[in-house]
């Protein structure tokens, strides 16, 4: 119920530690006054650094986010958001679900999906992919590429409304966001074949090649033959003509 779902939130937001910065803190966490402030750990669980959201609505000159200084501690192309809190659940489920946002994070924590971890401002850099490649092969997001390239499984969470999570989480409860993450997480490259397959006036040919141009970076040749050969069946085209396609472009299988 609300209430639950509500204390559930405050509990996940006080185990990881976020917390709002005084209006008189010192000289070092002056960027930080008045800011919801998210520490950010590494994967042994020292704190490498903050992130601090700003509480009202940004008017100009003010940024939604302050963050620490880059330091080798600290380093947003190297470090994952929760993933220290992560961690067991992520060998536990054999997936890492990944989010765009620190309340994101604790919003599936929350509702006792506690494999999620975040990406702290950032895009996904090959540092990310090797650090989640060491604790599973299977990664369900919003963006692929660097991850297939890498031989991970990926799925994708398709949320309504165009909502994050932390928001469907206040709106419709734990128990919706936990609906949506065992019944509507999909295969990445089949609900891109779907797309590319179910354009009204027949298939997408724009789309089949950016759908081929991501089943090239999947390394194994079975796997590669087999997404083909789904590709095919949806589509209706035969299997040599996708796989001429796939063979005229470089770094082809």
């Amino acid at each position: 119920n609300g209430e639950e779902d509500r204390r559930a939130l405050r509990e996940a937001f006080s185990h990881f530690g976020v917390g709002i910065c005084p209006p008189d803190a010192p000289e070092g966490f002056r960027r930080f006054r008045r800011r919801l402030v998210f520490p950010v750990r590494t994967t042994g669980g020292q704190i490498a650094g903050f992130a601090g959201r700003y509480r009202g609505t940004e008017g100009a000159g003010t940024a939604k986010y302050v963050n620490s200084d880059n330091s080798e501690a600290y380093n947003k192309g190297r470090i994952l958001y929760g993933l220290y809190e992560a961690v067991r659940a992520v060998r536990t489920e054999g997936d890492v679900l990944l989010c765009e946002g620190y309340k994101d994070v604790i919003a599936f924590h929350a509702a006792g999906i506690r494999h999620a971890a975040g990406l702290c401002g950032t895009a996904l850099t090959e540092d990310h992919v090797r650090m989640i490649r060491r604790l599973t092969g299977h990664v369900t997001l919003r963006s692929a590429r660097l991850l297939l390239a890498q031989g991970c499984e990926v799925g994708l969470l398709p949320l309504p409304g165009g909502m994050d999570p932390d928001e469907m989480f206040r709106r419709q409860g734990a128990e919706a966001l936990r609906r949506l993450v065992r019944t509507e997480a999909v295969d990445y490259l089949s609900h891109r074949i779907r797309k590319a397959a179910g354009r009204k006036g027949g298939p997408d040919a724009g789309g089949i090649r950016e759908v081929l141009g991501e089943i090239r970076l999947v390394g194994s040749p079975l796997a590669v033959y087999q997404r083909v050969e789904e590709l095919s069946k949806a589509t209706g085209i035969p299997l040599d003509v996708l796989r001429e396609e796939l063979s005229a472009s470089p770094g082809a299988v």
